[in-house]
């Protein structure tokens, strides 16, 4: 009888034990799993915080090349449309910085509000993040279209042609390269008629950029493909630090060379994506101009698009001054740490 009650007593606190050590386990467990849910909000936060400051500090070095005063505005006003858990990151000025005239750094400081380490005393957790942004030189090939359909002021002197309004044009847009102090681009020409031919290499020489543009005539088909390959090639030769890469794609007409055929044909339509193609496995990008109304609107904005470029339309020649000024202003910006 006493054996059976010893028996019972120890069984009894065998599970009494089992039972403690269970709730002990139950508190350890949702502990480590509070403590998760804290440490993977912070993770969040802190990534959130980064992406945040990351834009910020683009948005900012793009009005560099205005003002200090524009880059501070775009910088805070980027931060006010980025979320960190849910709330915008609202810049404040003090957390823009200006390193040199082409350059601009963002830093930020947060508190993540905690759950459960409450219980710890701990309330939030201080997370920090920095970007620093630069603006990046460019690389500009100028594809000049010199088709016949450019006429020539041989035709009619007392009348302006497409070709001279389209070479004063280009040649304001090298002015307002030349006048960008914050950046070092540099420029070269390929034009092309039922050929293309590089004109002139990249350089920063923009009086002899001006002087190859005003020697253009027009004559000849349209090659557009051939002017993108010839631009590509050029460009891919050159691996400057922190460049990218453009090409200005001008076309009056359609393209029909290689191949035959009027006013276009497939071959030289496939010819012309097909080097596009490269173009934009290599990160070049392609800005197309369609300049009148008998271009192949198709074609120019596929080109633009495959290149993450952009297409823009000129009803006349006189038109192009404002989309050249556009193009000049779109300094690329690029994250340096």
């Amino acid at each position: 009888m006493k054996t059976r009650t010893s028996l019972f007593a120890r069984l009894g606190d065998e599970r009494g034990s089992f039972i403690l050590l269970g709730a002990v386990s139950l508190v350890a467990v949702f502990c480590f799993a509070s403590f998760a849910i804290d440490a993977g909000c912070i993770l969040t936060a802190k990534n959130q915080l980064q992406s945040a400051v990351d834009a910020s500090a683009l948005a900012a070095a793009s009005g560099l090349t205005f003002s200090q005063g524009e880059a501070l505005q775009r910088g805070v006003a980027n931060s006010n449309r980025n979320l960190v858990l849910g709330r915008p990151l609202a810049l404040e000025g003090s957390e823009i910085a200006f390193l040199d005239e082409k350059t601009v750094r963002v830093s930020a400081e947060r508190d993540v509000p905690l759950f459960f380490a409450k219980i710890l005393g701990l309330n939030t957790s201080r997370i920090r993040a920095e970007a620093t942004a630069t603006l990046g030189n460019r690389d500009i090939m100028v594809t000049f279209d010199r088709s016949g359909t450019m006429d020539d002021d041989t035709v009619n002197p007392k009348v302006p042609q497409p070709i001279t309004d389209t070479k004063t044009a280009a040649k304001t847009f090298v002015d307002l390269v030349a006048a960008n102090t914050y950046v070092s681009d540099r420029i070269g020409l390929v034009s092309y008629s039922t050929t293309a031919t590089l004109n002139l290499q990249l350089c920063r020489d923009f009086s002899v950029v001006k002087n190859r543009i005003d020697s253009y005539t027009a004559d000849g088909y349209t090659n557009i493909g051939q002017a993108i390959e010839y631009s590509n090639n050029h460009l891919l030769q050159n691996n400057e630090t922190r460049t990218f890469k453009t090409q200005i794609l001008l076309s009056d007409g359609m393209a029909n060379r290689p191949g035959t055929g009027l006013p276009t044909n497939p071959t030289a339509i496939n010819y012309a994506y097909a080097n596009a193609q490269i173009a934009a496995d290599h990160f070049i990008k392609i800005y197309t101009i369609s300049l009148g109304d008998e271009t192949d609107w198709t074609l120019m904005t596929r080109i633009a698009d495959m290149t993450n470029g952009k297409h823009y339309h000129a009803p006349t020649a006189a038109d192009l001054g404002a989309i050249f000024n556009e193009i000049a202003g779109r300094i690329p910006c690029i994250l340096i740490r």
